[in-house]
């Protein structure tokens, strides 16, 4: 909740560290926690966001630079390490190099023989990042992957965004529609039974449902619950999505089909 208070002490341990022991394993994790505070808290949604990356993407080269320096190439921290860089380079839109020091992040975790559900987490970053990069062949089969894992491990945390992953790869690709739509249901139900409070994540997919069910040709009562959703979730919370305009031409599609022109033309205008 306090992410410049929580940096401030992270710098302070930093400050010690260098004067004490400066190629030691913990001022390689305060260096990798700084970078996740700056790039995961809203510092870096402020006005210095580039300045945030910038020197978040700094700590995590150092730290990975003195993991590598002191444990020769291997463990758990190194594996963090290199997960907090590609972490740091998608914050920044940087997808390939995101992907790259991801995909040595997950060999490590499978040289080190990490716990199988860490792995998996690190598989299902990788599956992200090659969507991120057009990818979706790739990534809809790593993805793939992940599902018949967590569902092996019975493993829900995460299960929903699995899906949802599918299910734009499918979209973005112009699969048979059904098809997709089932991944996002599947996506949405797991996302409520796991009481997720992702407000553009349920956003996205709810948009896309509502865009797949006036592709299918459903009735207005199967399509308009899913509209209404995500118009109170902007409302409320006034969260940038993407997927966002679909709910609106799906919405003025169904005021074409009843003929009301005017809710179509302030639809189409919103």
């Amino acid at each position: 909740d306090k992410p410049d208070v929580a940096l401030k002490f992270c710098r302070k341990a930093m400050d010690i560290q260098r004067k004490l022991c400066p190629d030691s394993a913990i001022l390689a994790e305060t260096l990798r926690m700084s970078a996740d505070i700056m790039t995961f808290s809203k510092m870096s949604d402020s006005q210095n966001c580039k300045q945030h990356l910038l020197i978040a993407k700094t700590y995590a080269k150092e730290a990975v630079d003195i993991i590598n320096k002191i444990s020769g190439g291997e463990g758990t921290v190194l594996t963090e390490c290199h997960v907090t860089l590609s972490r740091v380079y998608e914050k920044g839109g940087e997808f390939q190099l995101a992907l790259k020091e991801q995909q040595i992040g997950l060999k490590l975790a499978e040289d080190g023989k990490l716990s199988e559900v860490y792995r998996c987490c690190q598989m299902e970053r990788v599956a992200v990042l090659l969507q991120s990069l057009g990818n979706y062949q790739e990534s809809s089969e790593m993805a793939k992957k992940v599902v018949e894992l967590y569902e092996k491990l019975d493993w829900k945390q995460t299960l929903w965004n699995c899906y949802f992953v599918l299910g734009l790869n499918e979209w973005y690709m112009g699969e048979p529609v059904p098809l997709t739509l089932d991944a996002f249901s599947k996506s949405l139900r797991l996302f409520e039974e796991r009481g997720v409070t992702d407000k553009l994540a349920e956003l996205n997919i709810c948009a896309l449902i509502s865009d797949c069910r006036m592709k299918m040709g459903q009735k207005r009562d199967e399509i308009f619950p899913f509209i209404e959703r995500v118009i109170k979730i902007y409302d409320e919370v006034q969260v940038r999505s993407f997927f966002l305009p679909l709910a609106y031409l799906s919405q003025a599609n169904l005021f074409l089909i009843e003929k009301d022109l005017t809710g179509a033309s302030n639809s189409l205008a919103k």
